[in-house]
């Protein structure tokens, strides 16, 4: 299961920060990715974004689906273990 606060992406002025490694880089693309597809679509139940899994060797789809009152994505691999949740809550007042 993969769980990821989004508030930290970005600095105040919505910058990307300075360097950051290339997995870090992939996942938040990846993030970003099931975040948009999402929040188009607004499903509360499991819905294939047509996004490809990022596991070595999965040719699996993710599905997600939104929880408004949570503020919270949830995403699913259709073929392996690969889940998670992304928390769209801001931390910053």
């Amino acid at each position: 299961m993969n769980d990821s606060n989004t508030s930290h992406i970005g600095t105040t002025e919505g910058d990307i920060p300075k360097p950051i490694p290339k997995q870090a880089r992939e996942i938040s693309a990846f993030f970003s990715l099931v975040i948009d597809e999402t929040m188009e679509k607004l499903p509360s139940t499991l819905t294939s974004t047509g996004i490809r899994c990022f596991r070595k060797r999965c040719f699996g789809i993710i599905s997600s689906a939104i929880d408004l009152d949570k503020n919270e994505v949830y995403w699913k691999c259709s073929e392996c273990v690969n889940s998670g949740t992304i928390n769209l809550s801001s931390s910053k007042k």
